[in-house]
């Protein structure tokens, strides 16, 4: 497969429908399973989701760890880490450090424990954070603290599906500007990243 059509085939869209032969996009599948929980990624914001909000934004959060991934480059090594994902959301999700750091928080109570509490190691002594989820359509803040709760949160679900989508066609717009500064290194990491973790054979 030549290196630009592997671009476009790990950035497939959904809407394409499926690839010929058995190799998905990890991105794909994941994108195209989350339309059946979320609708149309181009979809009207609804007062309820079509699928479980929780079950549907643990699959953006396991997406934009896939994401920060590529931008590391380095999935021999290790998993990115708490500076890694903060710092993708930043530079990707147009998001500030520390609305990128509530959503890091937001990120481990989701994937660890299918919550909405977590536990912030810190000192002189861990912090508890806690969130709430709402899919109220006409909020247009993706994270705010909660009036009358220290350390609690409300995350607004479709501000986190527009962060999802932003940070997907940010990376794919920059992997593809050979002009862009960084277009080398985020060339090398998406090649180390999708050559391993990148693909996988299905059967629909």
């Amino acid at each position: 497969m030549l290196f630009q059509d592997q671009i476009s085939s790990f950035f497939r869209p959904p809407t394409k429908g499926n690839p010929d032969g058995s190799s998905r996009s990890v991105l794909f599948v994941l994108r195209r399973d989350l339309c059946s929980l979320y609708g149309t990624e181009d979809g009207p914001r609804l007062r309820e989701p079509h699928g479980p909000p929780m079950l549907t934004t643990i699959g953006m959060c396991s997406g934009l760890d896939l994401l920060s991934w590529i931008v590391m480059g380095n999935a021999d090594a290790r998993v990115p880490g708490k500076s890694d994902y903060e710092r993708f959301l930043v530079e990707f999700g147009g998001l500030t450090e520390n609305d990128a750091k509530t959503v890091y928080q937001f990120r481990c109570a989701q994937t660890h424990s299918y919550g909405l509490y977590t536990v912030v190691r810190q000192q002189p002594k861990p912090k508890p954070v806690g969130f709430t989820l709402t899919t109220l359509p006409d909020i247009q803040v993706l994270v705010q603290p909660h009036p009358g709760q220290a350390d609690h949160f409300v995350v607004n679900f479709w501000e986190f599906k527009a962060l999802f989508m932003r940070s997907i066609g940010e990376l794919h717009r920059r992997l593809l500007d050979h002009n862009a500064a960084d277009h080398s290194r985020l060339l090398d990491g998406f090649y180390k990243t999708s050559t391993r973790i990148g693909f996988i054979s299905c059967i629909d």
